[in-house]
């Protein structure tokens, strides 16, 4: 796996983050931001225990904004998230997934290939913190302001 790092100052970083209340400093990269003015970026989240209800919206709406052209930015975590970054790679679309921890310790380990697949599919998988840095539960609130910033 290759990383990149990106700093606030690039021309490429997400311009709606380097806009909201406490951007991150620095963006660890691994696989290719998508180009936000031709794919803009729309979160979906939800439950890490969903519904039937809630798994079959979210494939509805996720797979719809893939063929539309979004790019969806979620958080590689288990139920919706997981669920949403599937359905837009099925579709053809572009995702993102942001991590509360480092690049090197995916969380959950259990999506170690999922991110893969965000990366062989043209999207990225991307962190503010050391890549060795572990998932912590503080982190996730951080992790979550990314996901909104940049949507």
């Amino acid at each position: 796996m290759k990383f990149e790092t990106i700093s606030k100052q690039a021309p490429f970083y997400p311009e709606l983050l380097r806009n909201i209340f406490d951007p991150p400093k620095e963006l660890n990269i691994w696989g290719k931001l998508p180009d936000f003015n031709l794919h803009p970026p729309v979160a979906v989240v939800g439950s890490r225990k969903p519904t039937d209800y809630g798994r079959e919206a979210a494939v509805a709406i996720t797979s719809g904004l893939a063929k539309a052209g979004f790019t969806v930015i979620s958080g590689l975590a288990y139920g919706i998230d997981s669920i949403a970054h599937k359905a837009c790679l099925e579709n053809g679309g572009l995702t993102v997934a942001v991590l509360g921890g480092g690049l090197e310790k995916l969380y959950p380990k259990a999506h170690e290939k999922l991110a893969a697949d965000i990366v062989a599919g043209g999207g990225a998988v991307i962190s503010e913190f050391e890549n060795s840095a572990p998932s912590l539960p503080f982190n996730f609130p951080k992790r979550n302001r990314i996901i909104s910033g940049m949507s």
